[in-house]
């Protein structure tokens, strides 16, 4: 039944890919869609709405693949610092510090995931949240923590943090005093 139906509606699924998506790879997403439904076929409660539930898998399999070449990119040096650094990388000392001035849910994903290295549905599990609310309190931390670095230091990208005079200055142990006050 789900072959019959993703072989008549091969052609009308790919034009409207191609229209809404352009720079996808229409037969690609339709190839993904494909996959997904037949994997999920049992799942479908309404049997006569196969279609409808085929095309709205497609959008989201589009949708998916979009989501996936976003994150692919890689940001170059002058962009705004995204993430906070790791400890052993050469970065603004100011920014492991201010950490701790973050509300505690905040801190506590930016450790997990961003400085220990955890998988963030491994994170999410542990917190008892589900995965995309991991990941958008992740995104708010993350922003959180550069609106702070920003104040602070005055750096408005990763460059600038990776070439940071706030040790020479004394602000880093300025930033691990009130770090330590806000615990």
């Amino acid at each position: 039944m789900v072959a019959e139906a993703l072989t008549r509606l091969r052609g009308s699924v790919v034009r409207m890919i191609q229209r809404r998506y352009p720079t996808l790879d229409a037969g690609d997403v339709y190839q993904r869609a494909s996959l997904r439904a037949l994997e999920r076929f049992a799942s479908l409660r309404e049997r006569d709405r196969v279609d409808g539930w085929i095309r709205r898998i497609a959008v989201t399999s589009a949708l998916d693949l979009l989501r996936e070449r976003r994150r692919e990119v890689a940001l170059p040096d002058d962009h705004e610092v995204e993430a906070p650094p790791t400890p052993e990388g050469d970065v603004c000392s100011c920014s492991l510090a201010l950490v701790n001035s973050l509300p505690e849910s905040y801190e506590d994903i930016l450790r997990r995931v961003d400085i220990d290295g955890a998988p963030l549905a491994d994170v999410a599990g542990d917190l008892q949240i589900a995965t995309g609310n991991a990941a958008v309190r992740l995104h708010r931390a993350r922003r959180a923590l550069r609106d702070r670095v920003r104040s602070h230091c005055g750096v408005e990208t990763l460059a600038q943090c990776l070439s940071c005079t706030c040790e020479e200055r004394g602000c880093f142990e300025e930033s691990e005093r009130s770090g330590a006050e806000a615990s």
